[in-house]
């Protein structure tokens, strides 16, 4: 399929509980293209993600087995499972998140992700956001590229490179992660920008709100 036939489309990484940036342009298009077709790139939010937990912010890492050449291309990167990884990441959310107003409307629908074992990060990345995605107000079309996109400066659609661990959001002079209310306000400033999870736990069914007027063209 010729991705450049469609009209209010963007291209994104895949990511494992992506950001509130990330959902706040995933918001703002009907046609999403994640790429498949890159090269997987080491600590970024392709395989983690950030909570705020009782400590403060806490990094959850899908572990990623050793990979045969130098450079793997991001849909044959396969998960290792040697370390109870989902047991950590669920009781790590589970802690940071069951006083929050929503966690128990939500978690059900997210358990199966931290009880199947995926072979491909692709693939339990995918089902994350399409749970996500279902709890957005928007009819959001997804599938993965046919090719690699090639990278170009003057194109704007394309987030691909730009919301990971290397670049900070405050760069982005279009978002603005206004406050709200954490869990653990009582202990913390307000800790803008974590996984999309933080925003859904705490807003419920107000996080399309939030995401639409967080981030404008």
């Amino acid at each position: 399929m010729n991705n450049k036939y469609f009209k209010n489309h963007a291209y994104f990484c895949t990511s494992y509980f992506a950001s509130i940036l990330y959902y706040s342009k995933i918001v703002q298009f009907s046609h999403i293209f994640i790429e498949k077709n890159e090269f997987y790139v080491k600590q970024t939010y392709r395989n983690r993600c950030q909570i705020l937990s009782a400590n403060g912010v806490l990094n959850l890492s899908v572990p990623i087995k050793k990979m045969d050449k130098p450079k793997t291309i991001i849909k044959d990167v396969k998960i290792d499972y040697s370390e109870q990884w989902q047991q950590k990441h669920f009781k790590a959310i589970e802690s940071a998140y069951n006083s929050s107003p929503f966690y128990e409307y939500c978690i059900e629908d997210f358990i199966p992700i931290f009880k199947k074992k995926y072979v491909f990060l692709l693939d339990l990345n995918n089902e994350i956001f399409n749970i996500i995605t279902d709890y957005l107000e928007e009819k959001i079309i997804f599938e993965y590229t046919d090719s690699f996109i090639e990278i170009s400066e003057n194109r704007e659609n394309d987030f691909r490179y730009k919301i990971d661990t290397k670049h900070e959001f405050a760069d982005d002079k279009n978002f603005n992660c206004t406050e709200y209310k954490q869990v653990f306000s009582d202990r913390f400033l307000f800790v803008p920008n974590l996984s999309i999870l933080d925003l859904l736990f705490n807003k419920g069914e107000q996080t399309t709100w939030y995401l639409q007027k967080t981030y404008k063209q």
